[in-house]
């Protein structure tokens, strides 16, 4: 996965929002039998930012 240069500012309730809505596009993905790895692992990675703010 690319990294970023620039860092995005954001607050805790815009990041539920992104988290809570990729969760919504994963559950339709397995539904459909589709691969959901690459919006696993960004989940993964938002939700530890998520915890630590």
């Amino acid at each position: 996965m690319a990294r970023l240069k620039n860092k995005m500012r954001v607050d805790k309730y815009d990041l539920g929002a992104i988290i809570n809505g990729l969760d919504k596009k994963r559950k339709t993905m397995l539904t459909q039998d589709e691969n959901t790895s690459i919006i696993d692992d960004l989940l993964i990675r938002l939700l530890k930012i998520h915890e630590n703010m």
